[in-house]
């Protein structure tokens, strides 16, 4: 049976001379493995199916099928800046990883799929500085995964435990927490609103740690993102 979709691709690997093997989270299927037949004798219609791409999809679904069918497919939002703009295709190549290692199954989750495609066209369209996009996405992201953030910094409660993902009146009985100026950028990520300054260099790579710190505590299986060192080249001042 047809059904139509939207998509954002993950992945996409050679299958034969002229198809493509994508993995591809929908908004109706969750995170789905395509055969796309033919699609690498025309480059521009390859160029679809990049890492990133927001598709209008229709798919052939099947249940319990480990690779399923594109029937047909075009551009659900065509990028304007982030492909051309270093900054913002290397923020968008980490956000991929980041993704790539906290969503692994089918379950279907129009929510976390929304925000998703928001934040992608939110980056692409965003005219002043994008340095530290890649924090408030983390922050915005965790509520969906089932491990938000919650509370905020006061006087009453300076310090972030990392393990229970709340700011709380003291120092928790272990090393995963963030107290001080780090514990108010966090909060600040957490209760952003529009035209807050860029972070320092070194208070955004020490956020940073910490909240990829926060997703390995909760995220099964999520260790070291490859794609952090070239973010880092690209943000060094």
């Amino acid at each position: 049976m047809l059904f139509q979709t939207r998509g954002i691709v993950f992945h996409s690997v050679k299958y034969s001379e002229t198809s493509l093997v994508c993995k591809i989270l929908t908004e109706q299927f969750g995170l789905q493995s395509y055969l796309v037949n033919g699609v690498r004798k025309n480059q521009g219609r390859a160029g679809l199916l990049q890492p990133l791409m927001m598709l209008d999809l229709t798919v052939y679904h099947r249940d319990n099928k480990s690779l399923q069918r594109i029937r047909e497919f075009g551009p659900a939002y065509v990028y304007a800046d982030l492909p051309f703009n270093i900054l913002k295709s290397t923020t968008g190549l980490f956000l991929l990883e980041v993704l790539q290692r906290c969503i692994r199954s089918e379950a279907v989750d129009e929510p976390l799929f929304g925000y998703i495609f928001e934040q992608l066209q939110a980056l692409d369209r965003a005219s002043g500085p994008v340095a530290d996009f890649h924090l408030s996405f983390l922050t915005g992201l965790s509520p969906y995964l089932g491990f938000g953030m919650y509370g905020q910094y006061d006087v009453h409660h300076p310090v972030f435990d990392l393990r229970s993902g709340t700011f709380t009146d003291r120092v928790p009985p272990h090393a995963h927490y963030a107290e001080g100026n780090l514990a108010r950028v966090i909060s600040g990520l957490l209760h952003a609103t529009s035209g807050a300054p860029p972070l320092d260099h070194a208070t955004r790579q020490r956020t940073r740690e910490l909240l990829l710190s926060f997703y390995g505590l909760h995220a099964e299986n999520f260790h070291s993102l490859k794609s952090v060192r070239i973010l880092e080249e690209v943000l060094k001042p």
